[in-house]
């Protein structure tokens, strides 16, 4: 499973991952490209076989977008913020050796995660909803300050909002993404009921 966001335009480039084989031939394993014309993501094996074909899902035209690939017992999948536009057999057989993954071209990519564990439709979901809002125009994600050692947090159960202190002040996190700030230090503890903070 490999999840990931990226953001290209028709002809870019988005990564490719490359295959070290067991006699230590560099070989393209897994590539994504937005088509030439429609700038769709596609999926392509080897350099040779197109695991997703055109309009199957919408062109990314310049937009983040969240990427989950699935390989799983003969079948790909491919969810694309966070809807499921492919599912088919692959018939792929190739066993995989040390594996090597960079970026190339002009696409973007973040927050890339691999693993052996295959989400359900559902989380993925999920994962995508919480994660959108850090892909907005002029996000903020990040504690307030150039300080990042965290002297105090609370979470308010009422509100749903985290408070996190550090020496710069206290940032509220609704999500992942910081809604306010105070610029008073936190030095050792931070109390949050119902909207009511106190700290110290």
């Amino acid at each position: 499973m490999m999840m990931f966001w990226s953001k290209g335009n028709p002809a870019s480039q988005a990564f490719h991952w490359h295959e070290v084989a067991g006699g230590g031939t560099s070989a393209l394993f897994l590539n994504l490209y937005y088509d030439w014309t429609t700038g769709q993501p596609r999926f392509v094996w080897q350099e040779r076989f197109s695991l997703t074909v055109g309009g199957e899902c919408p062109a990314h035209n310049g937009a983040w977008a969240h990427h989950v690939a699935i390989f799983n017992a003969g079948t790909f999948q491919h969810f694309m913020n966070g809807v499921r536009y492919t599912n088919r057999s692959h018939g792929i057989t190739a066993a995989l050796h040390e594996l090597r993954l960079f970026n190339s071209g002009t696409a973007d990519m973040a927050l890339l995660r691999v693993g052996a564990t295959i989400p359900t439709a559902d989380q993925i979901r999920r994962i995508y909803e919480d994660e959108k809002a850090l892909f907005q125009e002029n996000a903020a994600c990040t504690l307030y300050g150039s300080s990042d050692a965290v002297t105090a947090l609370a979470h308010d159960p009422v509100t749903g909002l985290l408070h996190v202190g550090t020496s710069a002040g206290r940032s509220i996190f609704k999500g992942f993404l910081r809604v306010h700030h105070t610029a008073t230090a936190v030095a050792t503890s931070i109390s949050a009921v119902g909207g009511l903070i106190a700290e110290k």
